[in-house]
């Protein structure tokens, strides 16, 4: 009985390797040049270049528009230290800043 067992069972694990192996069969094949489509096209590295690449076109085309005009006041090289705001003796203007 143990050796009708043992054929039952060597005729079990080929029947299933037949099976495995007639679905590897079934598998689509591709190209080559298929392949590396397909990686140029889905690789996240040349993705985020392609990104980085229009969003510089973008930012070239959107130079050309013109900056609105800005009006401002104030004190330009003024220094902190209030007593450098007088003149001096000589009649020059040191340390004293400027109001823009």
């Amino acid at each position: 009985m143990s050796r009708e067992l043992k054929k039952i069972k060597v005729f079990l694990v080929a029947s299933v390797c037949l099976l495995f192996s007639l679905s590897s069969q079934a598998q689509q094949r591709f190209d080559l040049n298929t392949v590396l489509d397909s990686i140029e096209r889905n690789n996240p590295v040349s993705r985020m270049y392609e990104a980085d690449i229009r969003s510089m076109d973008e930012a070239a085309e959107g130079a050309k528009s013109w900056m609105p005009p800005e009006i401002g006041a104030g004190l330009f090289m003024t220094p902190y230290n209030s007593t450098r705001w007088k003149a001096t003796d000589n009649g020059m203007d040191e340390g004293m800043g400027n109001f823009m």
